[in-house]
């Protein structure tokens, strides 16, 4: 018996408390697609530390705070959502076009606008373009609806809500002598989303709240150390995350002297590779401002430890290329390199750090969804992850209709595609017509996956459409009847409370009736989606 994979996607809402038989009615949920309107940019945009505001489109509440206490809005904590401590905003504002008043808010942490905002007398409505597009909907404690169908394709509330892993936070260069004034970058990284920094540079512990050094929005902030002249600084940091979760205070110490040799260095690859076909090796160059004796050395924390790889004099302003790592002599994950100069007039020592990585392990990219026979348009999407530490480089594929294509090709040193094209977004299945897609991942190292493929029998037109006749709900009970399908044997339902659903979502098969119970699902309001195979 063929399977056909039919969709069906539903709102649905209701209390968990106990209903009479006679409230057992269609009228308690909302069987339809959604389809956000065009909305513009109208009334203005102040927001003011402690103002209270209305998300348009639900009955989602928040208050305006000011995180660093310059006076000016720079964040919205949402009122009925949880996961938040410490007064960490959920929405992070965001003027990028300097006017001095925020266009748009970062969900996630990644510094760049996720929604864009209109404020009109308190409210506050999410769109997806500046001055109009489509309004998103907020979802307390969930997520955000961003295309107007009703399914939460962004769920970043809900996975806050759940985060108790504390961020992590990390500054370049590190702590050491150098010649000049140095710019520094402290960046913020974690499992969910990152959020504000704090630092000091006068050695004082940097703190939240109360507030003690300087805040700045994720995911990094860039300033200068030593700019007043020679001397020590001492730069304390540590970060947040958008749930709350404080990570660890971190402390880096710089000298700043004219008379320090400056080392400058590069990697011709960040990552190697000891597989054929791969990147095999990389080249070091590196110069320093003064003349001096230079080690180059691996491995350690500063110019006295880790293994010494050669020593010599050098001439200022020369690049030395004498050193290559090979990726047969280093270990799998990353090796600290270290180039330092000492100036032989004073002794003063300049170093260059970098970072080189072996990844002997390909990447690994799958198709969502996977071959089938489908009775809907479906469009297929690649995704690469890669566990050895380089990281992906590129998708290449190949598709055609009727028939498989070639394979695609990826050249492992250069990365250059030699068959098939570069992957960017889905990739459409042709109706009425089987579609074949082979495709094949790149990292960084330069090792390549062998060649994947998939195919997919899609047809719209003779497949009957299960008519979805009812969904009703009491507690934690959910029960879906639908029609008859001619000649059908057997359903199969495949349902989650968050979009999208797969075929790796919860399912409840071999069902020769035409309902079926489903349990569990604990939530004032549920989005359900439901697919019939």
């Amino acid at each position: 018996m063929a399977k056909l994979t039919l969709g069906l996607f539903l709102i649905f809402m209701f209390c968990c408390g106990p209903l009479a038989p006679q409230d057992w009615v269609p009228s308690m949920l909302t069987i339809s697609r959604f389809f956000g309107g065009i909305v513009g940019s109208n009334g203005t945009q102040t927001l003011a530390p402690g103002q209270a505001v209305t998300f348009a489109g639900g009955n989602v509440t928040g208050t305006v705070v000011d995180t660093n206490g310059d006076g000016t809005a720079d964040g919205i904590i949402l009122n009925n959502t949880t996961g938040n401590s410490n007064s960490t905003p959920n929405l992070v504002l965001i003027d990028s076009d300097g006017d001095g008043l925020p266009n748009g808010v970062d969900v996630n942490g990644d510094g760049t606008i996720d929604y864009f905002i209109s404020v009109n007398n308190g409210t506050i409505t999410l769109t997806t373009q500046p001055n109009g597009g489509i309004q998103v909907t907020v979802v307390p404690g969930q997520g955000f609806d961003s295309n107007g169908d009703g399914v939460i394709d962004n769920p970043i509330l809900g996975q806050v809500a759940s985060d108790t892993t504390p961020p992590t936070s990390s500054i370049l260069p590190a702590g050491g002598n150098y010649p000049s004034a140095v710019s520094l970058t402290i960046s913020c990284s974690d499992n969910i989303a990152p959020s504000q920094i704090v630092y000091s540079k006068d050695g004082t512990v940097p703190s939240f709240n109360p507030i003690n050094g300087i805040i700045r929005n994720p995911p990094s902030t860039t300033f200068t150390i030593g700019a007043e002249g020679n001397g020590t600084y001492v730069v304390k940091y540590l970060c947040r995350d958008i749930a709350g979760n404080l990570g660890a205070t971190h402390t880096e110490t710089y000298v700043i002297d004219n008379n320090v040799p400056n080392v400058t260095a590069s990697l011709a690859s960040n990552y190697v590779s000891n597989n054929g076909g791969a990147i095999g090796s990389s080249l070091l160059t590196w110069s320093s401002n003064l003349d001096g004796n230079y080690s180059v050395r691996t491995g350690g924390t500063n110019c006295t430890d880790g293994s010494q790889l050669s020593t010599g004099s050098t001439t200022a302003s020369t690049q030395n290329t004498s050193t290559t790592f090979n990726a047969s002599s280093l270990s799998i994950g990353n090796t600290t390199i270290r180039v330092c100069v000492t100036n032989p007039n004073n002794g003063l020592v300049g170093s260059y750090a970098l970072t080189i990585t072996r990844d002997d392990t390909a990447p690994t990219i799958t198709a969502s969804p996977v071959s089938g026979n489908y009775a809907i348009l479906v469009s297929i999407s690649l995704s690469c992850t890669d566990s050895g530490g380089a990281g992906c480089d590129k998708i290449a594929y190949l598709t055609q209709v009727g028939s498989a294509p070639g394979n695609p090709a990826i050249t492992g040193t250069t990365g250059n595609i030699t068959s098939g094209n570069l992957y960017a977004s889905a990739i459409a299945a042709t109706d009425q017509a089987t579609t074949y897609v082979k495709f094949i991942a790149r990292d960084n190292a330069g090792n390549v996956t062998t060649v994947s493929s998939e195919s997919y029998v899609v047809d719209t037109t003779t497949v009957p459409i299960p008519v979805l006749t009812s969904v009703l709900g009491v507690g934690t009970e959910i029960f879906v009847q639908w029609g008859q399908v001619a000649n059908a044997t057997e359903y199969k339902i495949y349902y989650s409370t968050s979009s999208p659903v797969t075929i790796l979502s919860p399912s409840a098969s071999g069902i020769t009736n035409l309902y079926k119970t489903l349990n569990g699902l604990a939530s004032v309001q549920v989005i359900l989606s439901i697919m019939f195979a």
